[in-house]
Protein backbone atom coordinates (compact mmCIF):
# COMPACT_ATOMS: atom_id res chain seq x y z
CA UNK A 1 0.00 0.00 0.00
CA UNK A 2 3.00 1.98 0.78
CA UNK A 3 4.10 1.77 -2.77
CA UNK A 4 1.34 2.46 -4.32
CA UNK A 5 0.53 5.86 -2.05
CA UNK A 6 4.54 6.25 -3.01
CA UNK A 7 4.02 6.08 -7.13
CA UNK A 8 0.50 8.01 -6.68
CA UNK A 9 3.04 10.86 -5.42
CA UNK A 10 5.22 10.53 -8.24
CA UNK A 11 2.55 9.99 -11.31
CA UNK A 12 -0.57 11.14 -10.15
CA UNK A 13 -3.77 8.80 -9.00
CA UNK A 14 -4.81 8.27 -12.55
CA UNK A 15 -1.84 6.75 -13.78
CA UNK A 16 -1.68 3.55 -15.35
CA UNK A 17 1.58 1.81 -14.67
CA UNK A 18 1.94 -1.09 -16.95
CA UNK A 19 4.73 -2.89 -15.02
CA UNK A 20 2.54 -2.17 -11.72
CA UNK A 21 -0.01 -4.22 -13.44
CA UNK A 22 2.59 -6.81 -14.58
CA UNK A 23 3.58 -7.28 -10.98
CA UNK A 24 0.11 -8.09 -9.68
CA UNK A 25 -0.61 -10.25 -12.35
CA UNK A 26 2.90 -12.49 -11.96
CA UNK A 27 1.82 -12.68 -8.46
CA UNK A 28 -1.56 -14.03 -9.27
CA UNK A 29 -0.06 -16.60 -11.80
CA UNK A 30 3.36 -17.78 -9.41
CA UNK A 31 1.77 -20.77 -9.07
CA UNK A 32 0.47 -22.21 -12.45
CA UNK A 33 2.25 -24.70 -13.82
CA UNK A 34 2.83 -24.69 -17.05
CA UNK A 35 1.60 -21.23 -17.73
CA UNK A 36 -0.27 -20.40 -20.99
CA UNK A 37 -0.89 -17.05 -21.16
CA UNK A 38 -0.77 -14.04 -18.31
CA UNK A 39 -4.35 -14.65 -17.83
CA UNK A 40 -4.26 -18.03 -16.29
CA UNK A 41 -4.60 -16.89 -12.81
CA UNK A 42 -8.57 -16.53 -13.48
CA UNK A 43 -9.45 -19.82 -15.04
CA UNK A 44 -8.53 -23.23 -15.29
CA UNK A 45 -10.96 -23.48 -18.47
CA UNK A 46 -8.57 -22.13 -21.17
CA UNK A 47 -11.91 -20.91 -23.56
CA UNK A 48 -12.71 -18.68 -20.41
CA UNK A 49 -9.09 -17.66 -20.69
CA UNK A 50 -9.14 -17.09 -24.62
CA UNK A 51 -12.68 -14.73 -24.05
CA UNK A 52 -11.45 -12.53 -21.88
CA UNK A 53 -7.97 -12.23 -24.08
CA UNK A 54 -9.98 -11.64 -26.87
CA UNK A 55 -12.23 -9.03 -25.42
CA UNK A 56 -11.17 -5.68 -25.91
CA UNK A 57 -12.93 -4.35 -23.17
CA UNK A 58 -11.18 -6.69 -20.24
CA UNK A 59 -7.43 -7.45 -19.50
CA UNK A 60 -6.65 -3.32 -19.32
CA UNK A 61 -4.41 -1.79 -16.92
CA UNK A 62 -6.22 -0.27 -13.67
CA UNK A 63 -4.96 3.17 -12.42
CA UNK A 64 -2.67 3.09 -9.32
CA UNK A 65 -5.44 5.27 -7.66
CA UNK A 66 -8.26 1.93 -8.49
CA UNK A 67 -5.36 -1.05 -7.56
CA UNK A 68 -4.87 1.19 -3.64
CA UNK A 69 -8.47 1.15 -3.35
CA UNK A 70 -9.17 -2.58 -3.95
CA UNK A 71 -6.90 -3.02 -1.15
CA UNK A 72 -8.09 -0.31 0.91
CA UNK A 73 -11.50 -1.55 0.70
CA UNK A 74 -10.32 -5.26 1.27
CA UNK A 75 -8.77 -3.79 4.91
CA UNK A 76 -11.67 -1.99 5.51
CA UNK A 77 -14.04 -4.32 5.14
CA UNK A 78 -12.01 -6.70 7.49
CA UNK A 79 -12.14 -4.63 10.32
CA UNK A 80 -14.11 -5.74 13.09
CA UNK A 81 -16.14 -2.48 13.94
CA UNK A 82 -17.14 -2.59 10.44
CA UNK A 83 -18.35 -5.71 10.08
CA UNK A 84 -20.22 -5.10 13.26
CA UNK A 85 -22.25 -2.02 11.47
CA UNK A 86 -24.00 -4.55 9.17
CA UNK A 87 -27.19 -6.63 10.18
CA UNK A 88 -26.60 -9.73 11.66
CA UNK A 89 -29.00 -11.64 10.31
CA UNK A 90 -27.96 -10.23 7.04
CA UNK A 91 -27.33 -14.38 4.84
CA UNK A 92 -23.91 -13.60 3.75
CA UNK A 93 -22.38 -16.59 1.11
CA UNK A 94 -18.94 -16.51 0.45
CA UNK A 95 -17.57 -18.13 -2.71
CA UNK A 96 -13.91 -18.86 -4.13
CA UNK A 97 -11.97 -21.49 -5.86
CA UNK A 98 -9.21 -23.03 -4.08
CA UNK A 99 -6.78 -22.20 -6.48
CA UNK A 100 -7.87 -18.21 -6.82
CA UNK A 101 -4.53 -16.58 -5.64
CA UNK A 102 -6.39 -13.50 -5.37
CA UNK A 103 -8.14 -14.87 -3.00
CA UNK A 104 -5.02 -16.17 -1.04
CA UNK A 105 -5.95 -19.11 -2.35
CA UNK A 106 -9.16 -19.90 -0.40
CA UNK A 107 -7.36 -18.75 2.41
CA UNK A 108 -8.69 -14.97 2.45
CA UNK A 109 -12.48 -16.39 2.12
CA UNK A 110 -12.17 -18.21 4.93
CA UNK A 111 -10.62 -16.16 7.27
CA UNK A 112 -13.20 -13.58 6.13
CA UNK A 113 -16.04 -15.84 7.55
CA UNK A 114 -14.24 -16.28 10.73
CA UNK A 115 -14.75 -12.78 11.18
CA UNK A 116 -18.07 -12.23 9.93
CA UNK A 117 -18.62 -15.08 12.68
CA UNK A 118 -16.67 -14.03 15.43
CA UNK A 119 -18.24 -10.72 15.21
CA UNK A 120 -22.00 -12.20 15.31
CA UNK A 121 -22.82 -12.54 11.80
CA UNK A 122 -25.35 -15.30 12.50
CA UNK A 123 -26.06 -16.91 8.81
CA UNK A 124 -22.12 -17.29 6.83
CA UNK A 125 -21.50 -19.77 4.43
CA UNK A 126 -18.27 -19.84 2.63
CA UNK A 127 -17.53 -22.31 -0.23
CA UNK A 128 -14.52 -23.45 -1.98
CA UNK A 129 -14.23 -24.82 -4.70
CA UNK A 130 -11.11 -27.59 -5.35
CA UNK A 131 -10.38 -26.89 -9.04
CA UNK A 132 -11.34 -23.56 -9.44
CA UNK A 133 -9.69 -20.19 -9.84
CA UNK A 134 -10.86 -16.49 -9.69
CA UNK A 135 -13.40 -16.92 -12.24
CA UNK A 136 -15.50 -19.83 -10.01
CA UNK A 137 -19.08 -19.83 -12.48
CA UNK A 138 -17.03 -20.50 -15.03
CA UNK A 139 -14.82 -23.19 -14.11
CA UNK A 140 -15.56 -27.35 -15.76
CA UNK A 141 -17.70 -27.41 -12.44
CA UNK A 142 -20.05 -24.56 -13.22
CA UNK A 143 -23.23 -27.05 -12.87
CA UNK A 144 -22.09 -27.85 -9.20
CA UNK A 145 -21.79 -24.32 -8.17
CA UNK A 146 -24.48 -23.08 -9.70
CA UNK A 147 -26.38 -25.47 -8.21
CA UNK A 148 -24.55 -24.66 -4.75
CA UNK A 149 -25.52 -21.03 -5.05
CA UNK A 150 -29.07 -21.80 -5.98
CA UNK A 151 -29.46 -24.59 -3.24
CA UNK A 152 -28.50 -21.18 -0.61
CA UNK A 153 -30.49 -19.11 -2.01
CA UNK A 154 -33.99 -21.20 -1.95
CA UNK A 155 -32.67 -21.65 2.16
CA UNK A 156 -32.60 -18.09 2.19
CA UNK A 157 -36.08 -17.58 0.83
CA UNK A 158 -37.25 -20.37 3.23
CA UNK A 159 -36.03 -18.47 6.13
CA UNK A 160 -37.59 -14.88 5.22
CA UNK A 161 -41.17 -15.86 4.60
Amino acid sequence: MQTLNSLMLVFGKKAKLHSVNQAVIKQFNKKIKPLKTESDWLSKNEDNVRSFIDDPYSGFDMSLNALAEILRAMKHTQKKQEIKKMNPDMPILLVSGQEDAFSNYGKGIEKLGRAYKQAGMTHVRVQLYKHSRHEVLFESNQEEVLDRLLIWLKGIVKHDI
